[in-house]
């Protein structure tokens, strides 16, 4: 009985004790957990009289536990800056700038070194406020934006030590904005912050940096900076020297580059043609952006035109310092224009120049641009900067080669990249632009041309054809064929210079276009066509061919002259055009409309002059027309199977283009009923 009064008295004591737990733990689960102080709000009510804070053990121990420690000094360094309020203070300015060097020495230069724990370390920083403590510490140090903090006005008497701290914030900046995606919005953000950024611009000392993150900032926004909200920033700009106007051509250029464009352009995807519409619809809907008031400013108020053109016409040493100042190179290098350090400057100067111009250029206020830089003398200049500035091979080569193996890119091809995309631009227009494009000629050529296009059709053909063996000067679209000529299949830049090119033909009046039929460059790109094994090429080549066959019965006679003197690349070359639809089908397009255009101009005439009868025996002539009337349903059969309709995008809208115009065709002959019964 005892040993049962025991066991019954500990299963009570065991039952209370487990039913307290319980409680105990329901009351803690019914605890709502306190929660975490930031460590900002810690650091804020230290300012306002709460505790002060001058270790890092001081800190909340979720924060300490993150950093492992390995934070403390950073820390440590942060908590410094935010004791300092006034610059005026010989005591606090020397331990600012003591602060900010340590800080970049130590920390935001090990990046470059391979510090594979950088990012966390600047997303700690960042997360203590450190982004906020600097951009504090660069107004601090800018008398003129004193007013608009609660910093005590500072009177420097140390403008040395100031330029240098300023100097190291904005490294540090620089180093943030690469790394970490929101602090470019963050920067940008801030009430004033690009414009002080700018005004640093007007010293020599910060210059450099200070056009670097304007730079930095620009590539990391999403949406771009209106500079016309910036102060002061004609009177900035104006008092800028001629090379310092260089080095911001590059930030200039990022201001004329609307983000969304450059978000398509580096998305590198197929738009189908709904999706095209939308964005097309979107676009106009929208009012005026940053990107186009941008373009105001440069056009209108700034008056900038001016400028850029003034930086191609200079001679050669001139040119060289003008573009290349701010750039340091090793002392043992001399600062000569053959040097090829100095080159390299010059090459990424004229590079960013290019891309502004080109920016301009494509913008709503084209053809205003077109106007003003053609009366600026833009032609003359890109000839000059043609022959002096794009001969670069034996010199730079060996220093600058490809970025990676097996690639032909290098600051050189950028270059040349970017000035064959300033000539399309130039002559694109959406109408017939022979004003322009008979400048790209050369007085010489452009008479020589006349002179054969007045004499009777028949010689003047004969005359035109023989015209590419005359010694004549040449003018800049000469110099771009020749260039087009020489370049091998595989090169970088044949597909801007064919787009070049294309573009020119397509602007030009009746002269440039015959005159172009007549520098060897049909021969030229049927032969890469059937000699070349690099079927990727073929579709420029043949987008190319079919804009010089429009409309120009002297380039058709060229194409059957050729293929009479050699057959076997006739064979070649129908296989190719049959085989090979997506790529060639642009030129049977325009071979079936410059044929019909001229059978139903001349078929109305009933007395035909020498020049039609001519034209008629040329299409009568032509082996191309006669295979693809011959082949015209199995070529329409592929095309129409070619492309879903739930698919049509960019690049096969072409194929249904030219199904279409077979259609067109056989409607204006009366056969449209047949060919659908056969085709579909």
């Amino acid at each position: 009985q005892k040993q049962k009064q025991k066991m019954l008295s500990l299963r009570s004591l065991l039952h209370s004790l487990f039913h307290d737990s319980s409680e105990i733990s329901k009351r803690q689960k019914q605890k709502k957990p306190q929660p975490q102080k930031s460590v900002i709000t810690i650091l804020e009510n230290s300012k306002r009289g709460g505790t002060p804070i001058r270790s890092f053990n001081q800190l909340p121990q979720y924060f300490l536990r993150k950093s492992n420690g390995t934070g403390s000094e950073l820390f440590e360094i942060l908590l410094r800056l935010r004791t300092i309020s006034n610059l005026e203070d010989p005591i606090q300015l020397n331990l600012c700038h003591r602060s900010v060097e340590d800080l970049y020495e130590n920390y935001f230069t090990s990046y470059s070194s391979g510090n594979c724990d950088f990012q966390e370390e600047i997303s700690r920083f960042c997360s203590c406020g450190g982004l906020i403590e600097l951009v504090r510490i660069l107004f601090l140090t800018n008398s003129d934006y004193i007013k608009n903090t609660n910093a005590t006005p500072c009177v420097t008497p140390n403008p040395t030590v100031i330029n240098e701290i300023q100097n190291h914030v904005m490294s540090i900046l620089r180093e943030i904005c690469l790394c970490e995606e929101v602090t470019g919005e963050d920067l940008s953000s801030l009430p004033d912050f690009v414009s002080l950024i700018f005004k640093l611009t007007e010293k020599n000392e910060t210059f450099d940096i200070a056009m670097y993150l304007l730079e930095d900032l620009f590539i990391a926004l999403k949406n771009s900076i209106d500079l016309s909200t910036v102060a002061n920033v004609k009177h900035i700009i104006d008092n800028l020297e001629l090379w310092q106007f260089a080095l911001l051509c590059r930030v200039l250029a990022l201001a004329a580059f609307d983000p969304d464009d450059r978000a398509l352009h580096e998305g590198f995807q197929s738009l189908k043609s709904e999706n095209l519409i939308r964005a097309k619809r979107v676009e106009s809907e929208k009012g005026k952006t940053a990107t186009d008031n941008n373009h105001d400013l440069i056009i209108d108020h700034l008056n900038l035109l001016p400028r850029l053109v003034a930086l191609f016409n200079f001679h050669e040493d001139e040119g060289f310092i003008t573009l290349t100042r701010h750039f340091h190179f090793p002392e043992s290098e001399s600062m000569d224009h053959s040097n090829p350090w100095m080159q390299l400057a010059t090459v990424a100067n004229l590079v960013e120049i290019f891309f502004l111009l080109s920016r301009l250029l494509s913008g709503k206020r084209k053809k205003e641009v077109q106007l003003q830089l053609t009366r600026l003398g833009i032609v003359s200049a890109l000839k000059d900067i043609f022959e002096n500035q794009l001969k670069f091979e034996s010199k730079l080569s060996p220093y600058f080669g490809a970025s990676l193996e097996g690639c032909d890119c290098n600051p050189e091809s950028a270059l040349k990249i970017q000035f064959f995309r300033m000539i399309h631009n130039l002559c694109e227009s959406d109408t017939c632009n022979s004003e322009f494009t008979i400048l790209l000629l050369s007085d010489e050529e452009r008479k020589h041309t006349e002179q054969m296009m007045g004499e009777d059709f028949p010689e003047g053909l004969l005359s035109l054809s023989e015209s590419s063996k005359t010694q004549l000067p040449k003018g800049l679209i000469s110099k771009v064929i020749s260039t087009l000529l020489s370049e091998p299949t595989s090169s970088l830049l044949r597909p801007w210079i064919c787009s070049c090119i294309e573009m020119f033909i397509r602007s030009a009046g009746a002269i440039e276009k015959r005159f172009v039929a007549s520098t060897g460059i049909i021969q030229h790109l049927i032969l890469h066509i059937v000699e070349k094994e690099d079927s990727e090429a073929h579709q420029m080549h043949f987008d190319l061919l079919g804009e010089i066959i429009k409309s120009n019965p002297f380039a058709i006679s060229q194409i059957n002259k050729f293929f009479i003197t050699f057959p076997k690349h006739f064979v070649s070359f129908t296989e190719i055009l049959e085989t090979h639809l997506i790529d060639s089908n642009v030129f049977i397009r325009a071979f079936l409309l410059s044929v019909h255009h001229f059978r139903f101009k001349y078929q109305i005439n009933v007395s035909k002059s020498c020049e039609e009868l001519t034209i008629i025996e040329i299409i009568k002539s032509s082996a191309t027309l006669k295979f693809i009337e011959n082949k015209q349903i199995s070529i329409l059969r592929h095309l129409l199977s070619s492309v879903n309709s739930s698919d049509v995008s960019l690049e096969n809208l072409c194929c249904v283009n030219t199904s279409v115009v077979f259609f067109i065709v056989a409607h204006n002959l009366n056969n449209l009923e047949r060919l659908l019964e056969v085709s579909i």
